[in-house]
């Protein structure tokens, strides 16, 4: 997650991550990246939502607030996918992206209020230009069992599908 890979803008720490990587390795066990990003802004460190001064939070209304957001999801996706390399076959790319209470179906989190839901596409498409060969992509959310979640979730696949955003599955999260 990003606060614990980035808590610095530029400073990646994977020390923990390359013991879990390692240790699964070892036992042939495969590994799952979750997440590069969370809709929500849940986990993300307080500096990717701020302009360059560190004070002031980004506008989807700044040109340049736009672009520098776009440019850290970049990065940020760049550094894990091709840290790990091919030792995690799929990454969960964007975490919780849904809200059936919007019009649009989408959580209004901090990086939809600079991005709108060109974010997703940012990310998925930045995901596939740095992750290795094979690497699966995919949106995670949860209770999909819900009829008003799974059909957002559909109109969100075809969204992309539309926008030929690269986009390999669904991860269904659950917690019992």
């Amino acid at each position: 997650k990003w606060q614990e890979t980035e808590a610095t803008e530029g400073q990646f720490t994977y020390t923990l991550a390359d013991q879990e990587v390692a240790l699964a390795q070892a036992n042939k066990m495969q590994v799952r990246g979750h997440n590069l990003v969370w809709a929500t802004g849940e986990q993300v460190p307080s500096w990717v939502f701020l302009e360059a001064d560190g004070t002031t939070p980004l506008s989807a209304s700044n040109p340049a607030d736009v672009q520098l957001l776009t440019q850290r999801i970049q990065n940020h996706i760049q550094n894990l996918v091709q840290h790990f390399g091919t030792a995690v076959y799929v990454w969960d790319v964007v975490n919780e992206p849904l809200d059936p209470s919007q019009p649009d179906c989408l959580a209004h989190g901090p990086f939809y209020q600079v991005l709108g839901a060109s974010y997703i596409d940012i990310a998925l498409k930045a995901a596939r230009q740095y992750a290795p060969p094979g690497t699966e992509l995919f949106i995670n959310d949860y209770s999909l069992t819900d009829q008003n979640r799974l059909r957002c979730m559909i109109r969100l696949v075809r969204r992309l599908e539309q926008h030929h955003v690269p986009l390999d599955g669904i991860g269904h999260e659950m917690h019992t």
